[in-house]
């Protein structure tokens, strides 16, 4: 089974060399992701934002999911994660928001 990954990212600083380290990690973990440009995030100051997207499989999502947040909010109708950097544990500690979103990919 293969997915269509939208991954929305709030980083906690306005330096994009923060936001490219962060890119930098997130490639460590999946080469495929390719990345929006990155621009303040506008409900909070002090922040950048930026997306990511990818067509990943089943052991890739897994990957991802496992090994980027250690206690996700989840909807399984929307197939949607998401965490906040201030309670639980992030891949890293410069990230305040992170969301995951899969979608099938049909046959």
């Amino acid at each position: 089974m293969n997915y269509s990954l939208r991954m929305k990212v709030v980083v906690s600083s306005e330096d994009e060399t923060q936001g490219l380290a962060i890119q930098n990690e997130l490639k460590n973990i999946c080469a495929k992701l390719s990345f929006s440009p990155m621009r303040l995030e506008p409900s909070l100051e002090g922040c950048l934002e930026f997306a990511a997207s990818a067509v990943v499989d089943e052991h890739e999502r897994t990957l991802l999911v496992d090994t980027l947040d250690n206690d996700w909010d989840y909807d399984d109708q929307d197939d949607l994660y998401w965490a906040y950097g201030f309670n639980t544990t992030l891949f890293d500690k410069r990230v305040y928001y992170l969301e995951l979103e899969f979608s099938k990919i049909k046959k």
